[in-house]
């Protein structure tokens, strides 16, 4: 069987581990992540980078603790934390 988890990908022999499917693999999280999906095409920016900013542009004190899976990941949510800081919305800024 071939399911996608909650970051788009694609696992050969089904879901991830029983805990974290109860926990998060939930009807009300896919619509919460469709919804992120939806929000960052507009922006034209990653999934995951739209996440990002949510955390960082809350009315109280917070921070983000990044669990990156690959080089590509971790440039992206680089790139969009440095876009937040610089208040720009261009990582190139």
């Amino acid at each position: 069987m071939k399911m996608l988890d909650i970051h788009g990908t694609l696992h050969e022999r089904g879901l991830p581990g029983p805990d974290l499917v109860r926990v998060f693999y939930n009807d009300a999280n896919w619509e919460r992540y469709d919804r992120a999906s939806k929000l960052a095409a507009s922006k034209g920016v990653e999934t995951i980078q739209a996440a990002l900013e949510y955390v960082l542009h809350q009315r109280f004190p917070t921070g983000a603790i990044i669990g990156a899976r690959n080089r590509k990941e971790l440039r992206v949510l680089l790139c969009g934390s440095m876009a937040v800081a610089n208040r720009t919305g261009d990582c190139r800024a």
